[in-house]
């Protein structure tokens, strides 16, 4: 990560980064090794928080894997994740990642690859720098954020956006209704992200080119008046039934106003029975 101020590598993470270096310079086993994420990333400001993201491409995972004792050279681990075990959710099959947090607050993501996947690996991420490359396997390539970039959908994504909307709105009601909270906002939280999927289609219209909104859409409140932004926050209610009614009357205005502003054929009446139907059961309450 660089220094705000100096545009130079935060101490701490640019020792980091000279650790996954000469590790990958000096293992004869390791045949590639490039960077990934945020801290290649030229449009994105730099702050003492960002990870290192590293590849390495081997002939042989399993001694890497076996005995784990060597990543101890990268820092002192608060914890570690290894995703790719497949137990929470399913894992990769090409690829083996260990999610490291140090406890100087550094942290690295370093992914494990076969050679024979190298370059199709290594083209999945248009935000890639390469340290080494033992094999002449991969072309260096300057990192830009295009492979991220949000177009605008298809009209078939468009409907489908919209409809997922509103047909979730009644989970929501019906939720609430029955004093069940955590059901009633867990598909508030779904509805939401169809919400902000659409602000984002509407940045990218409004631009007039792809947009770039961030792992979980960061950057979103940057294209939103001040008025949208609070009105987006408000989404996020506590969990007392008042405040939930709320979120989704403020969510389902801010999705309307988004829609409208995009070339698209909305289904306008479906909207409006869904928010009749929500308004009956909640006067018969």
């Amino acid at each position: 990560m660089r220094c705000t101020m100096c545009g130079k590598l935060n101490e701490k993470t640019a020792g980091l980064k000279r650790i996954v270096e000469k590790t990958a310079e000096e293992c004869a086993k390791i045949r590639a090794a490039w960077l990934n994420g945020s801290l290649v990333n030229p449009e994105v400001t730099p702050d003492p928080w960002q990870d290192v993201d590293a590849v390495f491409a081997v002939n042989d995972m399993e001694p890497f894997l076996s005995d784990v004792s060597w990543l101890s050279r990268f820092g002192e681990a608060a914890i570690i994740q290894t995703p790719d075990d497949g137990v929470l959710s399913p894992g990769r099959k090409d690829r083996y990642a260990f999610l490291m947090q140090f406890t100087d607050g550094t942290r690295l993501d370093l992914t494990f690859c076969l050679v024979k996947d190298a370059p199709r690996i290594y083209r999945e991420d248009s935000l890639v720098e390469l340290l080494l490359d033992k094999e002449e396997l991969l072309e260096p390539a300057e990192p830009d954020a295009s492979s991220w970039y949000i177009q605008l959908p298809s009209n078939e994504e468009a409907a489908a956006c919209w409809n997922e909307f509103w047909w979730l709105a009644p989970y929501t009601a019906r939720g609430l209704l029955r004093g069940e909270m955590l059901y009633a906002l867990d598909h508030l939280e779904t509805a939401r992200r169809m919400l902000r999927r659409m602000l984002v289609w509407r940045a990218v219209y409004e631009r007039g080119k792809p947009f770039n909104p961030g792992k979980s859409d960061k950057w979103l409140l940057r294209c939103l008046s001040e008025e949208e932004e609070q009105q987006l926050k408000h989404t996020y209610p506590q969990a007392e039934a008042e405040a939930v009614w709320d979120a989704w009357r403020e969510a389902a205005e801010l999705m309307e106003k988004s829609a409208a502003a995009l070339p698209y054929a909305w289904n306008w009446q479906e909207a409006e029975q869904v928010k009749q139907l929500i308004a009956d059961w909640k006067a018969a309450e």
